[in-house]
């Protein structure tokens, strides 16, 4: 997969009497990825996430023209970033639940998952989980 077309958004600034401009993206921001069948997906970014550390724990959502989302992670350093693809935020929301609730038989509360200020659209609790007394 290769990333060969981001339209950035464009932030100007005025420091100091000098006017600066820098590029960045954001959602909404329109994606071109091109994957090594040939095959072109464009979209545009719903949401950022840049990791902690440089090349770590980066997402991106991305919604295709199509309808369909798009997750790209790169979870760590040195593994390479990952995408998968989701018809809709249900199913956003198992793979991040299948992937994120794990409490290793310790008495945590549950995550959830929130979009802004709201609780995702389409959430639903782990479905591989076992119910809970």
């Amino acid at each position: 997969m290769k990333i060969v077309e981001i339209t950035p958004c464009y932030r100007i600034t005025l420091e100091h009497g000098s006017y600066g401009v820098e590029t960045y993206i954001d959602a909404d921001s329109k994606i071109q990825i091109t994957f090594d069948n040939g095959n072109i997906l464009t979209g545009n970014i719903e949401r950022v996430e840049y990791g902690t550390y440089p090349n770590e724990n980066d997402t991106l959502i991305i919604r295709a023209e199509n309808g369909e989302l798009y997750f790209i992670e790169k979870v760590a350093f040195q593994e390479p970033y990952r995408l998968v693809k989701l018809k809709n935020r249900t199913e956003l929301s198992d793979y991040l639940m299948e992937k994120y609730d794990v409490a290793w038989e310790q008495d945590t509360t549950r995550p959830f998952i929130m979009e802004n200020d709201n609780l995702l659209e389409g959430y639903r609790q782990n479905p591989l989980a076992q119910p809970t007394e």
